[in-house]
């Protein structure tokens, strides 16, 4: 992925072509909600459309996996928003605190996500968000989020090629309509000299 394209804005429809299994029902929920955010445009009435920054197509692409990646249990919204909440919280109302923390599911009869923080002698500490907040774990799993930014890479780059492809496709029309337009105008002097005459 380009520098430059870490800025773009998605709709809601390449959002749903990056993550994929999203629909656009749950999408907008999460976001009338508050459990992710468009920060790059908020929807401003009706036909209005929302712009999803990179780090928000990020923080939704881990929320559709922290929903479905814990052992088979399903981790809750209602769950998954406390996280958030205290995310948001400890990192100082931080925008994309899904985007920039390092995750851990602990799987269970009772599912738990973890915060991992790496200390300076490379060990990794757990440190509960859900079950026991704040309670430090030793958890036999560690999900990494590489394959996640791998995967919506290729989407991004799937939603690049789709705008490039409707460029192209909207100039061809634009091309065929002026032709049309030209041809039309020229019978139209045509006509016009031969009343004339």
């Amino acid at each position: 992925m380009k520098p430059d394209k870490l800025n773009e804005a998605f709709r809601p429809r390449e959002v749903m072509r990056v993550v994929r299994g999203l629909l656009y029902p749950t999408l907008d929920s999460w976001t009338r909600t508050g459990l992710v955010e468009a920060s790059a445009r908020s929807a401003e009435g009706p036909g209005s459309i929302r712009r999803y920054s990179v780090a928000d197509v990020l923080a939704i692409r881990v929320i559709h996996a922290l929903r479905s990646a814990a052992d088979g249990k399903r981790v809750s919204l209602q769950q998954l928003r406390k996280v958030v909440k205290r995310l948001r919280d400890q990192e100082h109302k931080a925008m994309h605190p899904l985007a920039s923390t390092r995750l851990l599911i602990v799987p269970g009869d009772r599912p738990d996500v973890a915060r991992v923080t790496i200390t300076d002698d490379a060990a990794a500490e757990l440190e509960s968000l859900l079950r026991d907040p704040g309670q430090r774990l030793i958890a036999p799993v560690i999900i990494s989020l590489a394959p996640l930014v791998a995967d919506m890479q290729e989407g991004l780059l799937d939603v690049e090629f789709e705008r490039a492809a409707r460029r192209e496709r909207e100039l061809a029309t634009k091309r065929k309509w002026n032709q049309k337009r030209g041809r039309q105008r020229a019978a139209a002097r045509a006509a016009k000299v031969a009343a004339a005459t």
